[in-house]
């Protein structure tokens, strides 16, 4: 029974590896597009120079730990790929890599979070909600 289920595994991985489309991701994944977007319009939108600045380090951050979980994604996708391409299948291996993507993907999550939160403290609320709209 196991072998099955890392075969369905192995035949996922390498189907998602092939497609032309990727699969949907958490929102914690896109956070680097909507960050990058924010960071450049934060001056037009925040008339105090030192708030400005702060909010634009916070989003430097939100796009850097957004940039970091892609790479460590791709980075553990790969090693499930290897592994489950491997003529005998280690199966405490590949759940192990599967679930380094989720621990990453929850410590990712919880930064965001706290980052968030800074920015919240750090714009007024129709600031929070203007460059909310720039996606």
């Amino acid at each position: 029974m196991i072998v099955l289920v890392c075969a369905l595994l192995g035949s996922l991985a390498a189907l998602a590896a092939c497609s032309k489309h990727r699969p949907a991701s958490l929102p914690i994944a896109s956070i680097y597009g909507r960050s990058t977007a924010r960071l450049e319009v934060t001056a037009i939108v925040i008339t105090d120079e030192q708030r400005a600045e702060r909010a634009r380090e916070i989003y430097t951050k939100i796009a850097q730990l957004g940039e970091g979980l892609a790479h460590e994604r791709k980075r553990a996708a790969d090693r499930v790929t290897e592994l489950t391409s491997e003529p005998q299948l280690d199966v405490e291996q590949i759940e192990a890599a599967i679930g380094q993507i989720k621990r990453d993907q929850k410590a990712a999550f919880v930064a965001y979070i706290a980052l968030q939160m800074e920015l919240r403290k750090t714009l007024t609320a129709r600031e929070f909600e203007q460059l909310g709209r720039f996606d």
